[in-house]
């Protein structure tokens, strides 16, 4: 269980469009280790309607054989579901996080291994609809954080179960280091 303190507590109450005014991304003058300690930590998901009846759900963000590797727990039916190799080491479910060469605090992933052919988001997920751009930074408390865009890489697009665009946002959900 988690226990907020009162300054804890108002970023975690703050709508998403105080969030996306606050956040600065990570710049490349900041020190930084490696980029495991730039990515890793466990985060709690902010805005993503996947979970809004799993207030206790967390993701994860691990280096294994190199790679940066998602996770979560606390999710689905029941808040006990977990996914990601963090859990079971060859899960098929495995959203990769690829930092830009160039930039390391800029990533892309695609949550496509959690999409099975029988889902009816299997179709969508095929042409991009689970595909992020995201990036580190803070809000204005100092609070590390992952900032992603919208479905489609930012772009919007169709969405299940019947079609209807959900919106393009460069800055859609947070992640916040818990």
């Amino acid at each position: 269980q988690r226990i907020l303190d009162p300054d804890s507590l108002l970023k975690f109450t703050m709508s998403k469009a105080l969030w996306c005014s606050s956040f600065t991304p990570l710049s490349l003058i900041q020190p930084v280790d490696t980029m495991a300690t730039m990515w890793t930590g466990i985060y709690v998901d902010k805005f993503s309607p996947d979970d809004q009846n799993c207030p206790e759900s967390l993701r994860y963000i691990d280096v294994r054989n190199g790679e940066l590797e998602i996770s979560a727990s606390g999710t689905g039916d029941g808040c006990e579901e977990v996914w990601g190799r963090r859990f079971n080491g060859s899960d098929t479910v495995n959203p990769i996080i690829h930092p830009e060469a160039s930039k390391l605090s800029l990533g892309k992933t695609s949550f496509i291994s959690k999409v099975g052919e029988e889902d009816a988001m299997y179709e969508y997920a095929q042409k991009g609809a689970l595909n992020f751009t995201l990036t580190v930074g803070h809000i204005d408390d100092g609070t590390k954080v992952i900032m992603w865009n919208s479905v489609y890489d930012g772009e919007g697009g169709p969405m299940p179960p019947d079609g209807s665009i959900a919106e393009g946002s460069d800055c859609d959900n947070f992640w916040a280091l818990n």
